[in-house]
């Protein structure tokens, strides 16, 4: 038997049980100074709802992220547009979670989706962390670990 899409979106795992409890726009709010009764009637929560939301360590750190970027770079079009895109993201899951949704579309959403989450490059080669290199670190007696600063290297095939 098929599910629904309110079922569909509670199973997914960006469905709204995987996901932050709060929205960059709330994030915007709080950096921006907002007051507390304005962001609780925008963002439709309740007085102890928020309290918790901003004692959260994440949410503070993108709050603290965004003063700066703020401060350094002003309301640019690029965050603007990043916070459009924010909303935008839960209704692209929306029509992808659609089985309604023609296929075409959906398949082009999803590639985008991935595109987006810079899953579609592959990994660079020699880049940190990919596996491909190695190095070897040889102490001699009476040598200074190369954490000092006195560190020899030497190439050679």
């Amino acid at each position: 038997m098929p599910i629904g899409t309110d079922q569909a979106m509670q199973l997914s795992p960006a469905g709204p049980a995987m996901r932050p409890e709060w929205s960059m726009h709330l994030v915007m709010d709080v950096a921006l100074g907002t007051s507390v009764e304005s962001i609780l009637e925008s963002h439709q929560l309740a007085h102890h709802r928020f309290e918790e939301i901003v004692q959260i360590p994440t949410f503070v750190l993108q709050v603290e992220e965004l003063r700066g970027k703020l401060a350094r770079d002003g309301a640019t079009f690029k965050l603007k547009a990043q916070l459009q895109a924010d909303f935008y993201l839960a209704e692209v899951h929306k029509k992808i979670m659609d089985p309604t949704t023609d296929q075409r579309v959906f398949t082009r959403l999803v590639e985008d989706v991935v595109r987006w989450g810079g899953l579609d490059a592959p990994a660079a080669v020699g880049a940190q962390g990919s596996g491909g290199g190695f190095q070897i670190n040889i102490m001699f007696s009476g040598s200074a670990p190369a954490s000092s600063g006195r560190a020899i290297t030497i190439d050679g095939d």
